[in-house]
């Protein structure tokens, strides 16, 4: 971790950095780069998980995943990152954001996402054009670092441009289903 200041308090294991601050992860293959204005780590004395809260204008970056918000919590015993007030989560050209962002991880790589209040889902596909996906509830998956497929329930609406044989987009499909 590093910033402005700093505070590590040795007899119970936690940290703490204000003015940009910056905490990494390391991984197998890649760095974490994990930014906000203060960063609280500190182990949970009821059950020994360490604990990292990220709070006002989080930003984060790694190769396979990018993402914003304005706090975020993540918690080793679980493998989980949750994401608050306005998030959005970049996997290649395609964005998901909503109200609130859980993500899970499995050694470093993200598993899935869920969105469970006003999901939302965006992919670039031509120079102004986008496909998008709305609902209720939204669960994306991931493999390799790249969404996979999306699952969504409860007031689905999209926006899809297939693409032709030749390579081009002459239609807009709008579908809208409960």
């Amino acid at each position: 971790m590093f910033g402005d200041y700093g505070f590590y308090n040795d007899r119970v294991d936690s940290a703490f950095v204000t003015g940009r601050a910056l905490a990494k992860e390391y991984s197998k293959n890649d760095t974490l780069y994990l930014h906000g204005d203060t960063i609280f780590a500190y182990i949970d004395p009821a059950d020994t998980t360490r604990v990292m809260n990220v709070y006002h204008k989080v930003r984060f970056y790694r190769s396979d995943l990018q993402g914003l918000c304005d706090s975020l919590s993540a918690t080793e015993r679980d493998s989980m990152m949750y994401m608050y007030r306005h998030p959005v989560l970049w996997s290649g050209d395609r964005q998901i954001f909503g109200n609130v962002i859980d993500v899970h991880f499995n050694d470093s790589t993200i598993v899935w996402a869920k969105l469970p209040r006003n999901a939302f889902t965006a992919e670039h596909v031509e120079e102004e054009f986008y496909q998008q996906l709305s609902g209720k509830e939204m669960t994306a998956y991931f493999d390799n670092g790249e969404i996979s497929h999306l699952d969504v329930s409860g007031n689905v609406m999209a926006v899809f441009l297939p693409m032709e044989d030749d390579s081009t987009y002459n239609k807009i499909f709008n579908i809208e289903s409960s």
